[in-house]
């Protein structure tokens, strides 16, 4: 038998004119940065990556039984502390340097000018949003978007949070 093409045809109910709100939902890592947040920070940190795979793999599966990614990455960063070879600004440098495609920031950029302009017309009734849903760590995204001035571009980041922790013998976890 000759094979045949087979075509489907998909139709919309309701067009984005028609819709009232808008809301886009972004995921930070593999979408606004072209990389995994989580992996990438502590790797610029350390000189062999199968030693810190294997480090990510143990704290992951020994220490949190497959439960916990956020304790196994902060593990790993409050390493990095102890150890000397990396201060926070360094790890937040690190953040703010995160790989991205240009595409995808300018994209983010002209949804933030289309909500600007219908914010300011009193004729229109759409309400055009953005979010960040991610499983990543409020410290890692909000270095990046700080420092590549993205931060307006979204009303909310729902993620995990982080933040800088001195300790009684003051050092910074």
């Amino acid at each position: 038998p000759t094979p045949r093409a087979c075509y489907s045809t998909m139709t919309a109910t309701t067009t984005p004119d028609e819709v009232d709100d808008l809301l886009f939902v972004w995921d930070f890592d593999w979408t606004v940065v072209n990389c995994n947040s989580d992996e990438y920070v502590p790797a610029q940190f350390h000189n062999d990556l199968t030693i810190l795979n294997e480090e990510f793999r143990r704290r992951f599966v020994e220490e949190t039984n497959c439960q916990d990614w956020q304790a196994s990455v902060q593990g790993l960063i409050q390493d990095l502390l102890a150890q000397g070879r990396a201060a926070p600004e360094a790890i937040e440098q690190a953040c703010r340097q995160m790989p991205y495609l240009v595409n995808v920031q300018e994209t983010l950029r002209r949804i933030h000018q289309e909500q600007q302009q219908q914010h300011e017309s009193t004729n229109q009734q759409r309400r055009i949003r953005q979010m960040i849903l991610s499983d990543g760590n409020s410290l890692f995204i909000q270095s990046f978007l700080n420092r590549h001035n993205m931060q307006h571009y979204f009303e909310r980041v729902v993620t995990n949070q982080a933040q800088w922790v001195v300790n009684d013998d003051d050092d910074t976890e």
